[in-house]
């Protein structure tokens, strides 16, 4: 299906919020692309941008269920910047809301570099394991094969992405609003996450004490976080005015640790951007983390940590997290998770997307066997 060949993987409505171009539509909106590998940052088309072809499949179904979700996702999102108010939202913009983070957070390329390197141990691990009755069928070993090369595993870690959307139903949002000078910029892995409590450690959805931070646009930033362990500094309401240079730096650090190789900004502010990651390979030498120079890092998710003026930890915050090492210890969790009930619910659902992916090729294993 030539009609969805080009596949973007950061939505062209969410990198429009980034555009220097005003009532430009379609294949001539730009955005400033700051290149990691290459130190050069140009003026590039949105429709150009973030993208490649038959990312998530040939057949083109994928990308069409994406973009109905798209349109739930966007309506939220632009609903919030207009308003610049999370107060009062309906609960279908909150989920959209959540679904549009946990979605970008996984449809990357970074995302798909890593499904990808994982996929051959998925196949040999958990798949062989639920078909091992049909071992001796004729067929079996060069299906098996055939499985390690199929893309329609990264199309499930998006499903499962978007069944997980309960599991960060607890966080509270914010809105951050730069009063700054210096923009918010965003790149090619939009949607990161941060945790005061736990250096170094991958975090999960359920994580005790994880915050993501998202950008929506250079003046506005999406913060969400457990509320239990943080508190807000100075002000009550979910709207936030940053007034730190150095606290919309921190956040403009993240997105370079975080990002696969691409910078997306409203400016052509290529010298800031050069000071943020000089910055950035002092963080990872800090943290003892290989030097990247062309977003070759498998580091997704590593946590830094990153502070910020206006989040504190809460007073109790080291008995909070005690207790919760205890709980997550007796239900025989490996990590601390804030929401048993939550977590049982999220992975229901990913058991059940998961079962009718083995199922499917269970039936395609049975309609080969002789």
């Amino acid at each position: 299906m030539t009609q969805y060949k080009i596949q973007h993987f950061v939505p062209q409505w969410y990198q429009r919020n980034f555009s220097p171009d005003i009532n430009k539509d379609g294949k001539d909106e730009h955005i400033w692309v700051y290149d990691l590998k290459s130190d050069k940052i140009e003026l590039s088309k949105i429709y150009e941008t973030a993208q490649k072809e038959y990312f998530y499949g040939k057949d083109g179904e994928f990308e069409k269920s994406l973009q109905l979700i798209e349109t739930g996702t966007a309506r939220a999102v632009n609903t919030i910047i207009k308003n610049e108010n999370l107060d009062g939202l309906a609960d279908s913009t909150r989920k959209n809301l959540f679904k549009f983070l946990l979605l970008q957070s996984t449809r990357t390329e970074s995302s798909k570099v890593i499904v990808e390197n994982l996929h051959e141990k998925y196949v040999e691990y958990f798949i062989k394991l639920r078909l091992r009755l049909y071992e001796k069928s004729p067929g079996y070993n060069p299906f098996i094969e055939s499985l390690k090369k199929d893309e329609n595993l990264f199309q499930y870690a998006m499903k499962i992405a978007l069944a997980s959307v309960i599991a960060i139903s607890d966080l509270k949002p914010f809105l951050l609003i730069n009063k700054t000078e210096i923009p918010f910029f965003t790149s090619d892995y939009p949607v990161v996450v941060n945790n005061y409590n736990y250096k170094k450690m991958r975090l999960g959805t359920n994580t005790l004490g994880i915050q993501i931070i998202c950008p929506i646009t250079d003046k506005i930033c999406l913060l969400l976080i457990h509320s239990e362990l943080y508190r807000i500094i100075g002000y009550k309401q979910s709207k936030i005015e940053i007034s730190a240079d150095t606290d919309i730096d921190s956040i403009n650090y993240l997105q370079i640790l975080n990002c696969y190789r691409k910078v997306f900004s409203k400016q052509n502010n290529l010298e800031y951007i050069r000071t943020i990651r000089e910055n950035t390979l002092k963080i990872r030498e800090n943290n003892k983390l290989p030097q990247v120079e062309n977003g070759d890092d498998d580091n997704l998710e590593r946590n830094y940590a990153t502070r910020f003026s206006f989040l504190k930890n809460t007073p109790k915050c080291g008995a909070i997290i005690s207790q919760y090492a205890k709980d997550s210890y007796k239900a025989n969790e490996k990590l601390p998770f804030r929401n048993k009930n939550l977590l049982d619910k999220a992975r229901s659902q990913t058991d059940s997307i998961i079962a009718s992916y083995i199922d499917e090729y269970r039936s395609k294993l049975e309609r080969n066997s002789p």
